[in-house]
């Protein structure tokens, strides 16, 4: 069996026919569409995504020169929920994600070149699809008055449809906003930090039949580092809000290295 055949997800070039096609829900397939607001953008309302076609620009001795062109993507707002249990263990989800290795990982410059002139990207995109484990997070179905509101109250939306997690012991912002790349993402989203009543919760359990996830488990801060040394959590915003909500997740190879070459120096 080839690993292809193994893979539980993964993706696929778009094709015509894909076009008209419905979705396993009975859902249109296709969701990104042109729209006439915006040169050579695609907008997926429902999903609440935008992908912009841009010109960078500056000002050079006091005039506006044009440097090069950018895609940027514009999001609906969202959250990155970190969920601890009483114990100080971090709640992890196990999330397919459309990420891979390279299909020439030796190859610095020039890598996307050669996949576009020799057509590779069928290819390419075979080697995409896997599971990775990450906090809780995505696009909320809330409105509020407030930005704090809003992030508290899509914090809730975003842990209940995730874990199940519907009873807190509390929840706070921890920062306002969290870039996720800020040359392609322009839009960035909070961070909120929550303690879980485990008693009350059904956790574990997605409400959400849409949501790609696989479990969801409560892990302390060593195994999230073993997690991050093993390849199984490579989710950088994921890194981030745990570093941010006081998570020590420096790998201890790491750590070692760092202070033996800082001790080193100082010889």
């Amino acid at each position: 069996m080839s690993q292809e055949e193994l893979k539980s997800s993964g993706v696929d070039l778009l094709k015509m026919e894909d076009m008209t096609a419905k979705s396993a829900d009975g859902r249109p397939l296709v969701g990104w569409h042109p729209t006439r607001k915006a040169l050579g953008a695609l907008v997926n309302s429902k999903g609440g995504w935008a992908m912009l076609r841009t010109v960078v620009w500056k000002m050079i001795h006091g005039i506006k020169r044009k440097l090069y062109d950018q895609v940027i993507l514009v999001e609906d707002h969202g959250v990155y929920v970190v969920l601890l249990d009483e114990e100080g263990n971090v709640g992890l989800v196990e999330s397919e994600r459309n990420i891979g290795p390279r299909l020439f990982p030796t190859m610095g410059k020039g890598f996307v070149k050669r996949l576009d002139d020799e057509g590779l990207w069928d290819k390419q995109v075979a080697r995409f699809g896997r599971m990775t484990w990450e906090v809780p997070m995505g696009i909320t179905r809330v409105n509020s008055a407030t930005e704090e509101g809003l992030a508290l109250d899509g914090g809730r939306d975003i842990a209940y449809r995730e874990t199940g997690a519907i009873a807190l012991h509390g929840m706070a912002v921890a920062v306002p906003y969290l870039w996720a790349h800020p040359v392609f993402i322009a839009t960035g989203q909070p961070v909120v930090v929550a303690v879980v009543d485990t008693e009350k919760s059904m956790v574990g359990q997605s409400h959400d039949l849409r949501m790609t996830i696989g479990r969801f488990q409560f892990f302390s801060p060593e195994e999230v580092q073993g997690l991050i040394e093993a390849g199984t959590l490579v989710d950088m915003k994921t890194i981030a809000a745990l570093a941010v909500c006081g998570v020590d997740v420096a790998v201890p190879r790491v750590r070692g290295f760092i202070f033996d070459t800082i001790e080193d120096a100082k010889e």
